[in-house]
């Protein structure tokens, strides 16, 4: 019989799938949290939920595929990869819908960011958090408003980025060596010390 191995691209290929439809859900959650506030916590709570998958799928591919044991950089390179193929996933939805659904979104969030923070700089007190607000604000409104394709690059490299360091925490997690239950520690005899 011809058994083929999994490969860590192929397993990541396959977990990046769930992973972007997960990622497709986090990011309608955030990008309906200004219009429905609730939504932001939700959205919190969906990325927890995603990095914590991620680390179910790493720790499947160890105990599966790596028959227990993995070393570090093949736990990283895996993970990486499953944010990477999760995030292109992504990538093409929020392009089509940026693009072709809903193709004023970009420059209505903008708008309502600018709003917001104009919002926030007036009840504030202190000066210089004013002064900084009201600066990311004007920056926001002389850079004019992202094409869909500039957002959507801008997700996925902002999705493989933190999934580069969430990894190395994962990966670290995942070399740890179960301790075996009988560590009691045991006693030479006089015979077993001659």
């Amino acid at each position: 019989m011809n058994e083929t191995k999994t490969t860590p691209v192929n397993f990541a290929m396959q977990a990046g799938i769930f992973l972007g439809f997960l990622g497709i859900i986090k990011f309608f959650l955030l990008s309906y949290s200004l219009i429905f506030p609730s939504m932001g916590l939700l959205y919190l709570l969906s990325a927890l939920f995603f990095h914590l998958v991620v680390f179910y799928y790493a720790r499947k591919f160890k105990r599966d595929v790596m028959e227990g044991t993995i070393p570090f950089f093949q736990a990283w390179n895996v993970s990486v990869l499953m944010y990477f193929f999760g995030a292109i996933l992504t990538g093409a939805v929020e392009f089509i819908f940026y693009k072709f659904i809903n193709p004023h979104f970009i420059a209505s969030y903008t708008s309502k960011s600018i709003n917001a923070i104009q919002e926030i700089t007036a009840k504030l007190q202190e000066p210089a958090t004013k002064a900084y607000l009201t600066e990311i604000s004007n920056n926001i409104a002389k850079g004019g408003i992202p094409s869909p394709i500039e957002m959507t690059i801008a997700h996925i490299q902002n999705s493989i980025f933190s999934g580069i360091f969430v990894s190395l925490i994962i990966a670290a997690i995942l070399i740890r060596k179960k301790s075996s239950k009988n560590n009691t520690p045991t006693t030479l005899s006089n015979e077993d010390s001659l």
